[in-house]
């Protein structure tokens, strides 16, 4: 809402007198702070100095525990690389497929096709003859059967 019309229950609430708290509130607050304010003072205050270390702290506020963590992981994982030799194991050469496998495998499906449907009926000719080919003529003279339907 803007300042011109401001809602009614922010009115309403405006409009109410503040109490006061109860007397013996005061007393206990007091005591809470004053406890805490003794554990914070027994508590070492670990100040950085500027640079690296500062920025470093900036960095890993949110969960120092966790960026912590993170970071031994990490050098584990180092050390367990660089301990490790330095290539990993070749498979043998033997093991691998043969090149030639799916050119076989095709070969195999198709004969197997060809026993499925079985042999196919075709008419030959009695006699073959070489046919000629037609004259040739320029393309351009050449007329588009679906055209002149």
């Amino acid at each position: 809402m803007n300042a011109s019309n401001p809602d009614p229950f922010e009115t309403r609430l405006a409009n109410q007198p503040l109490r006061r708290p109860p007397r013996e509130w005061r007393g206990e607050i007091l005591a809470a702070a004053n406890r805490a304010q003794a554990i914070g003072a027994r508590a070492p205050v670990v100040k950085l100095p500027g640079g690296f270390l500062a920025l470093l702290s900036e960095i890993l506020w949110p969960s120092p525990v966790a960026w912590g963590a993170l970071a031994t992981v990490w050098l584990v994982l180092l050390v367990f690389n660089a301990a490790s030799p330095g290539a990993p194991p070749v498979a043998d050469k033997s093991s691998s497929p043969n090149s030639a496998f799916p050119f076989y495998a095709f070969r195999e499906q198709n004969r197997l096709v060809r026993e499925l449907i079985g042999p196919t009926e075709t008419t030959q000719p009695t006699e073959r003859r070489r046919q000629e080919p037609p004259p040739a003529s320029p393309r351009s003279e050449r007329q588009n059967p679906v055209a002149a339907v």
